[in-house]
């Protein structure tokens, strides 16, 4: 290779690299310690409209003239998509719009079929990026307090009673 050669390399080596979005979300500090928030905001990243894409011809004009980056498959392929129950995307997706993570429209077709369509909001994965992708990094406590036992599990004071059994055997071993 000739010195030019090396040295182009090594100046794009040093230029910071652009982050793809996915990237961000599993990057990010947000909804550490929650897997399927994270599985669910990549699915909707990955199925995210670019200028080229098809889109309903009944869908108010719009949205038509902003679909890039706009997710509109449903609730319940998401569901599909991430191995979990329709009920519980329901539940992560008002959890991401009352976090401000997603953006949410909605509208309906001249069936009268319901669409609503999500958009992550990128900046503020940009702005919860991990310093550094470290194994070794401090991550928060997954558990706000320490956890204390159930009522009905074995702690130190919480011991089963002997059996007549045991008792028996013990009795025995001290003679």
């Amino acid at each position: 290779m000739t010195d030019a050669a090396v040295a182009k390399m090594q100046a794009l080596a040093t230029q910071p690299v652009e982050k793809g979005l996915h990237r961000k979300i599993v990057e990010s500090s947000l909804y550490e310690w929650n897997s399927t928030a994270r599985f669910l905001l990549c699915e909707i990243a990955v199925m995210r409209m670019d200028e080229d894409s098809n889109y309903p011809d009944d869908a108010p004009e719009k949205f038509k003239a902003d679909k890039e980056d706009w997710c509109w498959l449903s609730q319940a392929k998401l569901a599909l998509r991430i191995g979990k129950s329709e009920s519980q995307v329901q539940r992560l997706i008002t959890k991401f719009r009352l976090d401000g993570s997603i953006l949410y429209r909605e509208w309906w077709d001249n069936n009268q079929t319901h669409h609503s369509e999500y958009k992550i909001v990128e900046e503020l994965f940009d702005a919860y990026q991990r310093p550094n992708q470290d194994i070794n990094q401090e991550r928060p406590k997954r558990y706000k307090e320490k956890r204390k036992p159930n009522a009905g599990s074995f702690s130190t004071k919480n011991q089963p009673g002997k059996s007549a059994q045991q008792r028996a055997i013990e009795a025995e071993d001290d003679e």
